[in-house]
């Protein structure tokens, strides 16, 4: 996996692991808002709701434009396509050795019963 590649995956999850970034995504799918917009929703101070945005813009999940003096931000959800990509494959992978895992109880357990 390329480097680059990787990089931007942890920069997606990291900014998905906090609450107050996921709440703030789900905020902008509706619409968009400005910094102070979305400042008026968290129980924080403005320049924590900026460091929330700065995380959110590393890993490339907000677009941001200019009006007037205000930045407006929108969701960008395209980086999602590669944590999904990620997800599913390792998912496939644990499917199948949870698959093997029940397998091997079955056939464990049929021997038991029948050593009994």
């Amino acid at each position: 996996m390329p480097k680059t590649y990787q990089t931007k995956l942890d920069r997606v999850f990291a900014a998905l692991s906090d609450p107050t970034r996921r709440s703030i995504l789900e905020r902008l799918k509706e619409r968009e808002y400005s910094v102070m917009q979305l400042a008026e929703y968290y129980d924080m101070s403005f320049q924590a709701v900026s460091k929330h945005i700065m995380s959110l813009e590393k890993a490339d999940l907000l677009i941001r434009r200019k009006e007037g003096k205000s930045y407006i931000f929108s969701f960008n959800s395209s980086p999602l396509d590669d944590a999904w990509i990620w997800i599913t494959r390792n998912n496939s992978f644990w499917q199948h050795n949870f698959d093997a895992l029940q397998n091997f109880l079955d056939q464990t357990h049929r021997k038991n019963i029948t050593d009994t």
